[in-house]
């Protein structure tokens, strides 16, 4: 500051006062930078995001679009759980870098919080434009990263809304975004959805069904529906796959697809899992005791990818055969091909920790993710399950023919059982013994029922069951 004093007769100059503010100056541009970025990704905040698409929606013109993209990492917390807090924050700092590549410098990209993500793109010609960043976005998240020596596998969600100029604020296109986001993780995950006004009802529904949930598992809604497994050989039921159904009080006995998927999300199928597991061992006993000349009969169990990277696991294992008393050899744990190659190093451990406890191990779905039967062979894997979408075309599809030969050829070289899944014609079982297959399951033999019905499947002898009569 300049101070003019040369009024006061005693001054004969002018004062000069002079203070550096370069260390104010560059606090106050970091205080600014940090109100509107991510301090872990730097990106873009909900902050940033939310005045940025604010803007954007004020200068809209009527032949233009704007498009948010809700992102979130498919099965993110196990990583955490699993590795750690180090290892999860170095992951998302690595897909915001992927993100970013992904875009072009007029659109946004900005970190929510924790595994989510949005992207604005506020000058859409049409759908399709923002469509193809959703699924650039996806292949570059699909490919493997390497973290600390790790190799980590995830995939995104990824909701899709637009606007125009209809009066649309920002906050109501994220939060439309977010809804569509949903309806990716129910339909399989590692994919997009757009939204469309009735899914804000679906999403009500959702939140619902998720505190219904909550409550089934402690009051007793959740049951045990069971599929045999046959030999190809003998046509004997070998074992039963136990599969859970939710007797909603409302709704009626709802299927695997309608709430699995919001078990997965919230986390609730950990302890619903461990659920499953008790049931399913409690009532293989029972049969065992019940039948002794059942006494190998086997009970296989589904793991997803939280309970097999949880800590708790083999806990939950060992109490559950231990409780019920069984041989471990006779349960068989199934697993997900797109689990087992979620994160390898600590797949293979795990799945060699439960190994060691006795029971059988299977890669369930098999076909369908990224690995080939060679890189299933490095962990400790009993049995292949050969995905129904291959054994559906036996006989009619020659590439599916040849699909499943492969698999069995390679199986029976490496020491591995086949099962084969969605059998529902004779002329696939005819094939598959053809092919060597060892086990079949599918609608020709039986759905998933109730255990009182699998009692009298398993009473009767083959001859006396025309759809077990395989020779």
């Amino acid at each position: 500051t300049v101070t003019d004093m040369r009024h006061d007769p005693a001054v004969e100059g002018i004062v000069l006062n002079a203070r550096d503010i370069t260390v104010r100056k560059a606090l106050e541009a970091d205080l600014r930078f940090q109100a509107l970025h991510d301090t872990l990704t730097g990106l873009a905040n909900r902050t940033m995001f939310t005045q940025q698409t604010a803007s954007a929606l004020r200068a809209v013109r009527p032949a233009q679009q704007v498009g948010a993209l809700f992102i979130d990492l498919d099965d993110f917390k196990t990583v955490n759980d699993s590795l750690g807090h180090a290892v999860g924050d170095q992951l998302l700092q690595e897909v915001s870098t992927r993100l970013v590549t992904s875009l072009s410098t007029k659109d946004l990209a900005a970190r929510l919080g924790g595994d989510e993500f949005a992207v604005l793109v506020a000058d859409a010609d049409d759908e399709s434009h923002v469509m193809t960043i959703a699924e650039q976005i996806l292949t570059l998240m699909a490919q493997p990263f390497r973290i600390q020596g790790r190799e980590i596998r995830v995939t995104a969600s990824i909701g899709i809304a637009f606007a125009n100029d209809d009066g649309t604020d920002a906050e109501v296109l994220l939060r439309s975004a977010d809804v569509a986001m949903y309806l990716a993780k129910d339909r399989g995950k590692n994919r997009y959805a757009i939204f469309e006004a009735h899914m804000h009802t679906s999403a009500f529904e959702r939140l619902e069904l998720k505190a219904d949930l909550v409550r089934a598992i402690d009051d007793g809604q959740l049951r045990c529906y069971y599929q045999p497994i046959v030999s190809l050989q003998t046509g004997r039921i070998s074992g039963v796959e136990a599969l859970v159904r939710w007797e909603h009080p409302t709704r009626g006995m709802l299927s695997p697809d309608a709430f699995i998927p919001l078990a997965e999300d919230t986390g609730l199928v950990v302890p619903l899992g461990r659920w499953v597991m008790r049931e399913a061992c409690q009532q293989l006993r029972a049969w065992q005791l019940r039948l002794p000349a059942r006494s190998t009969l086997t009970m296989s169990i589904n793991l997803s990818v939280r309970q097999l990277m949880g800590d708790g696991i083999l806990d939950d294992v060992r109490a559950a055969i231990g409780d019920a008393g069984l041989d471990p050899s006779t349960v068989n744990l199934e697993i997900t091909e797109t689990t087992l190659m979620h994160d390898t190093e600590m797949a293979r451990q795990r799945l060699t920790e439960l190994r060691d406890l006795g029971v059988s191990l299977a890669v369930d779905d098999f076909g369908t993710g990224y690995s080939s039967l060679q890189y299933v062979q490095r962990f400790p894997i009993d049995v292949i399950k050969i995905d129904r979408s291959f054994v559906t075309g036996l006989g009619t599809n020659p590439g599916d023919g040849a699909v499943v030969q492969s698999m069995i050829e390679l199986s029976q070289r490496l020491g591995v059982h086949t099962v084969a899944e969605g059998i529902d014609r004779p002329e696939q079982v005819t094939l598959l013994q053809s092919l060597g297959a060892d086990l079949g399951q599918g609608y020709l033999f039986s759905k998933p029922v109730p255990a009182a019905q699998i009692d009298a499947l398993l009473d009767a002898s083959p001859h006396e069951n025309p759809r077990f009569l395989l020779h």
